[in-house]
């Protein structure tokens, strides 16, 4: 599995469209799209899970797309290394 982190959405870009983007490289198994209501101004963001093969196609290939008259950049999420002991 492979989180991407998609930014510079715009306040009209639904949890729906991002699935349907997204699935076309295949399944999403979860997705988070942060909601700043009454924001006119592209700074939403979304997380999507997806297989890495998927994921990888999909982040090479939507990064800089337009989606809703804003472009979109899709970068991967690096896990988090645990904090030590």
């Amino acid at each position: 599995m492979m989180t991407l982190c998609v930014s510079g959405l715009s306040a009209t870009t639904t949890y729906e469209s991002l699935i349907g983007l997204f699935s076309h490289y295949g399944p999403v198994h979860h997705l988070c799209l942060s909601v700043a209501e009454g924001n006119p101004t592209p700074g939403q963001f979304a997380q999507v899970r997806m297989d890495h093969d998927a994921a990888s196609q999909a982040r090479r290939l939507l990064d800089g797309t337009i989606l809703d008259g804003y472009p979109i950049s899709v970068s991967v999420v690096e896990p988090l290394e645990p904090a030590p002991a």
